[in-house]
């Protein structure tokens, strides 16, 4: 298990050599009533770009997974019919990133197009904040009535709906801005419990397993027989039904399935389920098993992972690949309906994720919140009218560009001077001088943010309690055992069994706070440059005025993030002298707000 191996091309999907200000590949066609069929693309210079004024705006569909990673492969093979109905007839994002990998964070940058810094809580004005309004260093005041379906609903009067995971919090209300609700923290796999329950508002007349949603007592609970993934596309496809019939105004569906996040439970009709063509094991880069010499923190310590921890590694990957066939299910369900409604050539359909993951990476067994690129850089593919089928684009994207570039699809041109985040819909279509402009200014990286939470490790050893599985999630990896086997947990912590207690990995420290560039700045091209400090912001502001720890890799000749450049054996003179401006540069992004990141 600790030998090298690489599976697929893992190591050439972590490497995207810099374009300039980014490449894109596309052809125009409009949207309206007049739509061209996919494969019959006209000339870009026959068409006029947008609605015309009597035209309905199109509708948008985001399907946001949970901690699917892009570099290890957990986004192309688990996902046949994803693949031929998005990517096939859409462009693929290859250098997209999330600003914060990690849930809630990152959730709530997508949902209002604002970096982590213009969201995170005030430690000075920490206790005045309701417990349910504070979320992993992110202040839910800022995010929970402030998202882009309020302008949506309010300034282009769509129908908006909101299915499965909001935050990683429940903020106890329905926020603004959602016409129809059917939400919870993330839950759970197997249902039946109380608080992984849906909160349920605005579904009168939509119908799940025969039950007209709108006669709940505000709360779907479900049996174990209910797998959540399931529920919430079963529940998306009923509603857009429901919209579209009723002819009512366009709708925006934000779709959010808690796969593949731990615990890694796979739907019982996929709990055997392995294509031959499919890996025997996760893939194993040059980082994985080792340790991270002159790395920050955690990184650098960890002892070699154990063969049985490996085995159970490997059992966590198949069974997140399992977890994903269900997702594309629910994705090719929600574009089926669409198309059987009439709908579909009128729908931008937009896939990605909130973070990527980690597979034993630097001696880590699985988890995100890092700065390196399993962790941050996830996929995203958009198929919508204009958008040409089969393209790619390889300009830095962020998640934090997703709000602004939703609400330019819903025909809201003008900017929101609030958000950090820019539209990228003119690099993805074709709107000849306006998307050159767009291109030859566009940001050449992009700006990654964190903050930690709290401390933790993994353990693989010690474990009591039991899984129990089909019942409830587990933690556990054979699931067909009775009790579950091949466990993990948190060194204090397990909502659902088991709690180990022994072969402990240190995940986080509160010396993981970081921001960092991934591009080109400061001179150099397609590198990594980040900074650390240790800190806790619920107590104390980490602003990086006194970092205690820098990381800066060639992401060239180094894409596993290997040799740091300006610190330890790989250090080299003329890095180390770069360090004030490559600084400067990460200051300029940590302090921006609104339209003034827009042109870093």
């Amino acid at each position: 298990p600790g030998a090298s191996a690489r599976v697929g091309s893992a190591a050439a999907a972590a490497r995207v050599a810099p374009r300039g200000r980014g490449t894109r590949a596309v052809t125009a066609r409009p949207w309206g009533s007049t739509l061209v069929p996919t494969m019959h693309l006209l000339a870009a210079s026959t068409l006029a770009f947008g609605p015309a004024p009597t035209a309905r705006p199109p509708n948008v569909v985001i399907f946001l997974a949970d901690d699917q990673d892009y570099v290890l492969g957990g986004s192309g093979l688990p996902m046949p019919k994803t693949t031929t109905l998005l990517r096939d007839r859409g462009v693929e994002a290859t250098s997209f990133y999330a600003h914060t990998p990690v849930c809630c964070p990152s959730r709530a940058e997508t949902l209002t197009g604002r970096y982590f810094h213009n969201l995170k809580v005030d430690p000075e004005t920490m206790a005045q904040l309701p417990k349910s309004e504070f979320c992993m260093n992110i202040n839910g005041s800022k995010v929970n009535n402030n998202s882009l379906a309020r302008r949506l609903r309010e300034d282009a009067g769509y129908e908006t709906g909101m299915f499965g995971k909001w935050l990683n919090r429940d903020p106890g209300y329905v926020p603004l801005g959602w016409s129809a609700w059917f939400g919870n923290n993330g839950g759970t796999y197997v249902m039946g419990s109380p608080k992984a329950a849906f909160r349920v508002s605005g579904l009168h007349g939509v119908s799940l397993y025969g039950q007209d949603l709108g006669a709940t007592d505000g709360f779907w609970v479900g049996n174990p027989s209910h797998y959540s993934t399931a529920v919430i596309g079963n529940v998306t496809v009923a509603w857009i039904r429901h919209v579209v019939r009723k002819n009512r105004a366009p709708f925006f569906a934000y779709v959010a399935p808690k796969a593949p996040h731990e615990p890694f439970v796979p739907a019982p009709w996929y709990l055997d389920s392995w294509h031959d063509t499919w890996p025997e094991f996760e893939p194993r880069p040059a980082s994985w098993n080792v340790s991270g010499v002159a790395h920050h923190g955690v990184v650098a310590n960890n002892p070699p992972l154990t063969e049985g921890v490996a085995e159970t590694v490997t059992g966590i990957f198949k069974n997140r690949w399992r977890t994903i066939l269900s997702i594309d299910d629910l994705v090719a369900g929600v574009v089926d309906e669409c198309t059987a409604l009439g709908v579909a050539d009128q729908t931008f359909f937009i896939y990605s994720s909130d973070n990527g993951f980690h597979l034993g990476e630097f001696r880590m067994p699985f988890d995100k919140q890092h700065v390196y690129e399993t962790d941050a850089r996830v996929p995203l593919t958009v198929r919508g009218p204009g958008v040409a089928a089969g393209s790619r684009i390889d300009s830095y994207l962020t998640n934090v560009d997703l709000a602004p570039t939703i609400l330019e699809i819903a025909g809201l041109f003008a900017p929101d001077p609030l958000m950090d985040g820019r539209s990228f819909l003119p690099l993805i279509t074709d709107r000849g001088a306006e998307s050159e402009r767009a291109l030859a200014t566009w940001r050449r990286a992009v700006f990654i943010e964190y903050y930690t939470s709290d401390a933790f490790s993994q353990c693989f050893r010690g474990c009591t309690g039991v899984g129990a599985y089909p019942q409830t999630d587990s933690r556990c990896i054979d699931l067909k055992a009775t009790p579950n086997e091949m466990c993990w947990s948190e060194d204090a912590y397990s909502w659902y069994g088991p709690l180990c207690s022994d072969e402990c990995y240190p995940i986080q420290s509160e010396s993981n706070n970081y921001i960092a560039l991934r591009g080109s700045t400061a001179g150099r091209s397609n590198v990594l440059y980040a900074e650390f400090q240790t800190g806790r912001q619920r107590t104390a502001d980490v602003n990086f005025s006194s970092p205690d720890f820098r990381e800066l890799y060639d992401m060239d000749t180094d894409p596993w993030s290997m040799n740091n450049l300006v610190y330890g054996p790989h250090a080299q003179a003329g890095a180390i002298g770069e360090v004030p401006q490559l600084h400067a540069a990460l200051m300029a992004w940590y302090s921006c707000a609104g339209k003034d990141c827009w042109d870093l």
